[in-house]
């Protein structure tokens, strides 16, 4: 941090409002160094400096994205709307002469952490006109917001054959192959190593689910699982723990959260189990299982699972890396099973969306659907979660979840990313498998897995999850075809006993 930031954070710190002004008017400081320092400043969420001076820039004639980010959001937050004008007006013009590279790195290093920062007392509050308020922050720095989120654009109607011929124009189903009908289930050995908690640095975090479902299906498919749920405090230690499970286990096959791969300080010992399992136990079938692919460093990636049988992979099957020869019949593009939390469609539709999801650090695009919706009128009812725990065992809690789910006839996805990307997620699944009809944020992912306009409905911007409200409302008996299909689709091709039958077939039925 710079010296004119760190003068300036001690006293904001210390309440020194007079020695700051002082400090921002007659320290002789050159314009570029102050608008670095504004930066940092914005970076470490400490408002009142930067926008000090902004505004003196602003006024001596400067324009600068991050001078002009400064002045809308601190005229926001201290209440001085003609300031937060002016800096809104400011940013779009100057947004508009840069370039996509210079926008997506703006995006990035300014936008991104001002509106989280902006974001943390506002969704506590759930302060929808304080929301979009910062929205027009990022409408002004990031063209692609203003598409999203433009109110006057014309809403389109939505007739029930353009919409499955648009998706079957545009689905890529993948084809997953099950053991020969004549072949035996054998009670295969399995471990399944997978993180215990769902943020094991989170105190209070709730218990992950995944690898309890995971043993779940197998014991239902007839296979003798063991489950290692890793704590996650020492992954050394913990990787040795799983090489001697297995060994114990006389294990078949590891499924491995490889998520853990992030962490570069156990990347060794994750590699030296891996060697030594297969001198130990040189049959054994080791799967990668990889969720929210999206986050991952794909040199990581390709570098790590070298020494893996077969890739498990739920949420990306479009990624470049799995196109490399290296990973050719090697990866498995599925979701976890759902525990037998299948069900089919119940309550009647009404035209209600619901949401039930959190906002957070990752998702938090997701409070200004929430806000707009709001504006607009949308009947959409959000339910904000935590991944606190509960105190049930992980599968009662999940099972809990799956109940809500399927006695919500309309469920809302909202699946946008930090990094400005659309990703399948697990209650994309959920939702259809469940009972409930899905209507989804697009992504282009998603094709891979169900037809949009005959499994679910999707939408990308503002205007069209209107029309897919309204088309809730005047189409409701082909809103309940796509709901029944797309559950009858799911349950049939991804339930508990085929996700389980998909890895069986790859890894022990060879073509």
């Amino acid at each position: 941090m710079t010296a004119i930031a760190q003068a300036l954070l001690l006293m904001d710190s210390e309440d020194r409002i007079d020695d700051m002004v002082r400090y921002v008017q007659e320290g002789g400081h050159q314009p570029g160094d102050m608008i670095q320092a504004i930066h940092q400043l914005l970076v470490s969420k400490t408002l009142r400096p930067a926008y000090l001076m902004g505004m003196l820039l602003a006024n001596g004639g400067y324009g600068n994205p991050i001078i002009s980010v400064a002045v809308a959001a601190g005229g926001l937050v201290f209440g001085n709307t003609e300031e937060e004008a002016r800096g809104l007006s400011a940013l779009r013009l100057q947004a508009d002469a840069l370039t996509e590279a210079q926008r997506a790195e703006l995006y990035t290093a300014v936008l991104e952490p001002v509106a989280k920062f902006l974001l943390e007392g506002t969704l506590r509050a759930s302060d929808h006109q304080r929301m979009l308020r910062i929205l027009e922050i990022l409408k002004a720095g990031a063209p692609r917001f203003r598409t999203i989120f433009d109110s006057e654009a014309p809403v389109p109607a939505l007739m029930p054959d353009e919409l499955r011929r648009q998706g079957r124009a545009r689905s890529r189903l993948i084809s997953h192959a099950s053991p020969p009908a004549s072949a035996p289930r054998l009670p295969r050995r399995a471990v399944v190593a997978i993180r215990e908690l769902f943020f094991p640095n989170h105190p209070g975090s709730r218990p992950l689910d995944l690898g309890p479902r995971l043993v779940a299906a197998m014991e239902g498919y007839g296979w003798r699982p063991r489950f290692y749920g890793m704590p996650c405090r020492n992954l050394i230690e913990e990787y040795q723990a799983v090489a001697e499970l297995c060994a114990a286990h006389d294990a078949e096959l590891l499924v491995l959260d490889d998520n853990l791969m992030e962490a570069e300080y156990a990347r060794p010992a994750r590699a030296a189990m891996i060697a030594r399992l297969r001198q130990e136990l040189p049959d054994l079938k080791i799967v990668s299982i990889l969720f929210d692919t999206w986050s991952l460093d794909p040199t990581v990636m390709a570098e790590a699972l070298a020494g893996v049988d077969c890739v498990w992979e739920t949420t990306s099957p479009s990624l470049p890396l799995w196109r490399e020869p290296a990973f050719a019949g090697r990866v498995l593009h599925m979701q976890v099973p759902h525990a037998g939390n299948d069900a089919e469609p119940g309550v009647p539709l009404d035209g209600r969306l619901s949401f039930c999801g959190g906002v957070k650090g990752y998702n938090w695009h997701r409070a200004f659907w929430l806000a707009t919706a709001a504006k607009l009128g949308l009947p959409v009812e959000s339910r904000l979660s935590s991944h606190q725990a509960d105190g049930l065992p992980a599968l009662e809690s999940y099972a809990l979840y799956m109940r809500q789910i399927r006695n919500a006839p309309c469920s809302l996805n909202l699946s946008m990313r930090s990094d400005l990307s659309c990703i399948v997620t697990g209650r994309s699944f959920e939702t259809i498998i469940g009972g409930s009809l899905l209507v989804q944020e697009s992504t282009p992912d998603m094709d891979y897995y169900f037809t949009a306009g005959e499994h679910y409905l999707s939408f990308e911007t503002l205007a069209e999850l209107v029309a897919v409200v309204r088309f809730l409302a005047e189409h409701r008996d082909e809103a309940e075809e796509v709901r029944r299909r797309g559950n009858a689709f799911a349950r049939e091709r991804y339930g508990d006993d085929r996700l389980i039958g998909y890895l069986d077939k790859r890894l022990f039925f060879p073509d």
